[in-house]
């Protein structure tokens, strides 16, 4: 059995855990953060409230 394909973070750059929630990123994120690689958040850089 293959094993799974991992997602990477845009933001941190670190695997996304296979039960965690996965959030796609708009163009305002592309604007605000133009060092992003991407547009797969996890659940941690996708909710910060800075």
């Amino acid at each position: 059995m293959p094993a799974p394909f991992r997602l990477t973070c845009c933001l941190c750059r670190r695997l996304i855990p296979l039960a965690q929630n996965i959030y796609e990123l708009d163009a305002e994120w592309q604007r605000r953060i133009p060092g992003m690689v991407g547009t797969l958040a996890c659940h941690n850089c996708a909710l910060r409230t800075e």
